[in-house]
C-alpha cells in the first residue's frame, strides 16, 4: 500500500466464523480502505453485509452497477438496515473462488457529514464471474468506530481475510 496508508488491523480466519468485526477504529485518519476476500460455507452464493457502529436502523442506502461480461444491470436500496459490502461470495460449490472487494469510506471520523463509501467487488469463478461498482450512504453524523461484516447465509470459511487501512491525508 502507498505510504499514506497505515494498516489498522487485519483478520485472517483459521476456521469458520459468523462475522468479522473491527472495533476501536481510531479517528486519526481522513478516510478508511477495507480490503476483503472471502467465501461462505454454504453451497450457494451469499451477500455480505456491513454494519457501522452496531447500527441496524434504516440508515443505509446504496446504488450499484454490475456486469457478468454479457449483461449490465443496476439497482438501488434505500432505508436498508445494513450496507452491502460484497454482492456475494462463492459457496462450497465453487470452492476455489474467493470474492474480493475494496471499500473506501470517506470522511469516516468527520462528525459534520453523513458517511459515504465507494465499493468495487469482483469474483472470477468460471460460471459466475461478475464485477460490481457501487456507492453507499450511511445517514449518521457519528464517527465510525466499529465495522462488522456478516454473510447473509452460512459462515465465513477459513482463509477469509479482511484488512482495514487508515489514510493519513486524502
Amino acid at each position: 500500500m502507498p505510504a499514506t496508508y497505515d494498516c489498522i488491523a487485519t483478520t485472517t480466519l483459521g476456521s469458520t466464523a459468523s462475522s468479522i468485526t473491527f472495533s476501536s477504529i481510531p479517528s486519526t485518519f481522513t478516510d478508511l480502505v477495507i480490503i476483503f476476500s472471502g467465501q461462505n460455507s454454504t453451497s450457494s452464493n451469499a451477500d455480505v453485509t456491513m454494519v457501522l457502529n452496531n447500527d441496524t436502523s434504516a440508515a443505509y442506502s446504496r446504488m450499484r452497477l454490475y456486469s457478468n461480461g454479457t449483461t449490465v444491470s443496476a439497482d438501488r436500496a434505500i432505508n436498508a438496515t445494513s450496507a452491502e459490502a460484497v454482492a456475494y461470495i462463492g459457496g462450497s460449490a465453487t470452492s476455489s473462488m474467493f470474492a474480493s472487494t475494496q471499500i473506501n469510506i470517506l470522511s469516516y471520523a468527520n462528525t459534520s457529514v453523513n458517511k459515504t463509501w465507494l465499493l468495487h467487488w469482483n469474483s472470477n469463478g468460471t460460471s459466475d464471474a461478475y464485477s460490481l461498482m457501487g456507492i453507499g450512504l450511511y445517514r449518521s453524523l457519528s464517527a465510525i468506530t466499529q465495522i462488522q461484516f456478516y454473510p447473509v447465509s452460512g459462515n465465513f470459511v477459513a482463509g477469509t481475510t479482511a484488512t482495514i487501512y487508515g489514510i493519513k491525508a486524502a
